[in-house]
């Protein structure tokens, strides 16, 4: 029993040491870590950083940013590290000591310290790097201003006569910048480059203005001064010219528009002065279009003079034989309106394309009454003429159309009259032909047709005997009667075609009359409706409905017979 206890104590004791060692383990591997951290940490480039921004010739408020991060630094080195090293040398003593529960509260305590280390870490690097780089951009926009402003002054030098009065505003400028950037080039040798760099996109933006200024205020001048000036000049000849060969240009005064120009230049200069050159070349753009559409009246005005001097007396004599062609239209309409009852429209149309010959005709009379007055120009009158022209060839090919339609009524008349004559023969040669045919008689509704057929075409003959001739009742009693002749036509041979086909089916089917009575009751039936009411489709239909339940495509056998027969009537 002893040995039993003894042998279990022995294994609880090398469990517990086990554990022990286990947990000794982790906990040096947590040490471990945490020093590996912390020698990353501080190996980190922060002593490069702070002694390349502290080789700039540092004062005012750089030097004041740099000592800032220094002395943030040297209180990571001095306060912070020691600590961290005191808590990695108490985790060690702990851990040897198999005080095992309190490694894990001081690893807790020191990895929050070397947290708040590493973001403080990163802070300063990020803050040198931003010093460092701040440095490189504003040594390289104190060199591009001062290249941009020594090529600036060249130009203003050498140049100076094509500025005009602007040149003093542009020197004061160029002057100030450039003191502006000797000052930043002084601070900058002296380190001090942070309050430059917070105003050099202002200072880059004012040097880009007088660089654009530069560029633009010549070819502005050139323009204000020269360019447009001389425009006027040539203007103010050609209107003075045209004047003096006859134009009347009564609704176009160039001088005074001239005048208008010459003081909306000022304005512009104005805006020059004043560094606006965006506004001032959209100012230059819009008086240049204004002189350019001067330019395109005075040339308007020149085509239609032209244009009416070669075309105003053949216009005009146009005109007159447009007139005089309506005039006859308008009695050769009124003597067929004698004979013939028009539509109100078709009436109506002579007096409408007189109408109109009117109406372009006093509006080009009151426009040459406006010219003699001086109240209109040529153009306007070459724009009367164009409506005149575009309304005789209108009323042309209206006058055409309606002489055709004049003529169309007479034809109509005629064709109907022939019409007429010929439904009259095809009716009486459609009853002759039924006489032929020796069939028992015709059906009721296909005599109703016939009778309606000569109705209707009467009804046509009387329309032609009116006086006048009502043309829209004649084109209608016209279609009625062909489409009644038509119909009948075509219902009389369908009643002939199926009168014989009755007769083949019967004969076909008498070789069975006497050996089916079923089928001779049927065929007696049909012989009913064929003799007695002439109703050929329902002879037909009984008699061949019969055969075939005795024989099967007798029927068609039938009617390829009578086909190959090539009877006629």
């Amino acid at each position: 029993m002893f040995l039993k206890v003894l042998i279990v104590f022995i294994v609880i004791v090398i469990i517990i040491l086990v554990l022990f060692y286990m947990m000794r383990r982790r906990a040096d591997k947590l040490i471990e870590a945490l020093e590996i951290r912390k020698k990353v940490l501080f190996d980190r480039p922060v002593i490069d950083k702070l002694n390349s921004v502290k080789k700039i010739a540092l004062s005012g408020e750089t030097k004041e940013a740099f000592e800032g991060e220094r002395q943030r630094w040297e209180h990571l080195i001095d306060k912070n590290l020691p600590k961290v090293e005191e808590l990695l040398h108490e985790m060690e003593q702990d851990n040897e000591m198999f005080r095992i529960t309190s490694v894990k509260p001081t690893a807790l305590e020191t990895e929050r310290l070397l947290d708040s280390m590493e973001k403080e870490i990163d802070t300063i690097t990020k803050n040198l790097d931003r010093l460092t780089k701040h440095h490189a951009e504003v040594e390289r926009s104190l060199e591009e201003a001062d290249d941009k402003l020594i090529e600036s002054r060249k130009v203003l030098l050498t140049q100076a006569y094509t500025f005009g009065s602007q040149i003093e505003r542009l020197e004061s400028e160029e002057k100030r910048l450039r003191e502006e950037i000797t000052q930043a080039n002084e601070q900058y040798n002296m380190g001090d480059f942070l309050e430059y760099y917070r105003n050099k996109d202002t200072i880059e933006a004012h040097i880009t203005s007088l660089e654009t200024q530069i560029k633009e205020i010549p070819p502005l001048l050139q323009k204000l001064n020269h360019e447009l000036p001389n425009e006027f000049v040539q203007l103010s000849r050609g209107y003075n010219g045209m004047k003096a060969q006859g134009y009347s240009l009564n609704l176009i005064n160039c001088d005074q528009a001239i005048e208008s120009f010459k003081e909306e230049l000022k304005g512009v200069e104005s805006l020059v002065s004043s560094g606006d050159n965006q506004e001032a070349t959209l100012e230059i753009e819009r008086i240049t279009e204004k002189v350019n559409s001067l330019y395109d009246q005075l040339e308007a005005e020149a085509v239609a003079r032209q244009f009416v001097e070669n075309e105003q007396l053949e216009t005009e004599h146009q005109l007159k034989m447009e007139q005089d062609a309506v005039e006859m239209l308008y009695s050769e309409a009124k003597t067929v309106s004698e004979k013939y009852e028009l539509s109100e429209e078709t009436a109506a149309k002579p007096a409408s394309m007189r109408k109109n010959l009117k109406r372009a005709e006093q509006n080009y009379e009151q426009a040459k009454i406006a010219f003699s007055e001086g109240t209109v120009d040529h153009s306007s009158i070459a724009e009367l003429i164009v409506a005149l022209q575009e309304t005789i060839a209108e009323n042309k090919v209206l006058q055409q159309e309606y002489s055709e339609q004049l003529k169309k009524i007479r034809k109509d008349e005629l064709a109907a009259k022939a019409k007429a004559n010929s439904y009259i023969d095809r009716l009486l040669k459609l009853e002759s032909y039924i006489q032929r045919c020796r069939i028992p008689g015709v059906p009721t509704d296909l005599k109703e047709s016939i009778e309606e057929a000569y109705i209707s075409v009467g009804s046509l003959n009387a329309s032609l005997e009116e006086t006048p001739i009502n043309v829209s009742a004649m084109n209608s009693l016209w279609n009625e009667a062909a489409n009644r002749v038509d119909g009948v036509e075509s219902g009389i041979y369908e009643m002939v075609e199926n009168a014989r086909l009755v007769e083949g089916v019967i004969q076909y089917a008498n070789r069975y009359r006497f050996k089916n009575q079923e089928l001779a009751m049927q065929l007696q039936v049909a012989e009913g409706y064929y003799d007695d009411e002439h109703d050929y489709n329902k002879a037909l239909e009984i008699a061949a409905k019969s055969l075939e339940k005795v024989e099967a495509g007798a029927v068609k056998r039938v009617e390829e017979q009578l086909a190959n027969t090539n009877y006629h009537y």
